[in-house]
């Protein structure tokens, strides 16, 4: 239940219940994703639900936009300046470049 309680979570569905424990906030997340993926919403985490949240998951973790690395280098490779205001890049060819 944990699992499946941290990957709804990690996705956008707003859990509260304790972790482990299948309370009204996980129901409602479960029939939430169940009702976006085509599958019949009631609720409840049986096996087909269990493995389409884990292929879904899976999907979304490898999903460019979740990988903020590459995220970070097209918001720079787009122009986009640095938030550290006033420092500027070390000079091509200073000893501090070179080391």
């Amino acid at each position: 239940i944990a699992a499946a309680q941290q990957r709804l979570r990690n996705m956008g569905y707003p859990i509260t219940d304790p972790a482990g424990a299948f309370g009204p906030s996980t129901q409602e997340a479960v029939k939430a994703f169940q009702e976006d993926q085509g599958l019949f919403p009631y609720g409840v985490l049986d096996f087909s639900t269990q493995r389409r949240l884990q292929s879904t998951y899976i999907s979304w973790l490898l999903a460019p936009e979740q990988d903020m690395q590459l995220t970070t280098a097209l918001y720079y490779l787009r122009g986009n300046r640095s938030s550290h205001v006033g420092v500027e890049p070390v000079p091509h060819g200073s000893p501090v470049a070179n080391q």
